[in-house]
């Protein structure tokens, strides 16, 4: 599975910790670990405590360790975030392993998403660590919600032993498999139809092809044919990166989410 070539690798704060060490330990060598965190002390306090816990955990490993503050629930910040990482360490011939065991859903999305937009995707590796066993489950069992016979003084020794398991293992304990999740290949587009998503950004939706043409002439110095155009117009909408609201009087033509993506990965990502 593994090639044992040292990587880069990116998580996710969260309540893991055998998780994003084990891996490092065994089939993914690391030379540095860079954790996506954000600061969520104000809306959830007694998660952002347990996280900080285990990121300073994290810190006792005597390993190259970068923490980047980006707001982890936030898709946008964590595809952008990720992507302009995998590129930075991609461009120097590095391998990226992104461990997605810790992930948010939306950070988990986010980070795929970002691999996929990768141009050199034999660098990039995604995985997710398998645990041997779910401590949060076996608290919820021994708090005795399913079963009410046990006694409390035994449910209280239970509770603490578990919570000391959690705080020292993460919400998995061990690494049980690792199952790779494959970078698919996405489509490129041509210098020309980049440019007509830019005139389209630029002028947040055009009504008329005309505008499009003229968009080009003057920002672009670019000089298009009509027939080429809506050929070209026809395979970004096919590939979903344009569309056509048919809500508006006269049709208009905008860049839809995707393609917003898209045309971001395809120029510098700021803060």
């Amino acid at each position: 599975m593994s090639d044992n070539t040292k990587g880069i690798h990116i998580a996710a704060a969260g309540f893991e910790y055998d998780r994003i060490i084990v891996p490092i330990m065994t089939e993914y060598p690391v030379e540095k670990l860079i954790i996506l965190q954000a600061d969520t002390s104000e809306e959830y306090f007694g998660a952002d405590k347990i996280t900080k816990h285990f990121v300073d955990k994290i810190h006792d490993i005597p390993i190259p360790i970068e923490v980047v503050n980006t707001d982890i629930y936030d898709f946008d910040k964590v595809f952008q975030k990720t992507l302009k990482l995998i590129r930075k360490y991609t461009n120097q011939g590095k391998k990226v392993y992104l461990n997605i065991s810790s992930a948010p859903k939306l950070a988990l999305v986010g980070m795929i998403a970002a691999a996929f937009f990768t141009p050199d995707k034999s660098k990039v590796k995604i995985f997710y660590g398998a645990p041997e066993d779910y401590v949060l489950p076996n608290m919820i069992t021994d708090l005795g919600l399913f079963n009410d016979s046990k006694k409390k003084e035994n449910k209280i020794e239970d509770m603490e032993e578990l919570g000391k398991r959690f705080l020292q293992k993460g919400s998995g304990m061990g690494v049980k498999e690792y199952i790779e999740i494959p970078v698919f290949p996405i489509q490129g587009i041509s210098d020309t139809d980049k440019k007509v998503m830019e005139v389209l950004a630029r002028k947040n939706g055009v009504e008329a092809i005309k505008e499009i043409i003229e968009g080009l002439e003057q920002e672009e110095n670019l000089e298009i044919k009509r027939s080429s155009l809506q050929y070209r117009m026809a395979k970004l909408e096919k590939m979903n990166l344009i569309e056509r609201d048919p809500k508006t009087v006269r049709v208009k033509v905008r860049l839809t989410r995707t393609g917003e993506i898209y045309l971001n990965s395809e120029s510098d990502i700021d803060e």
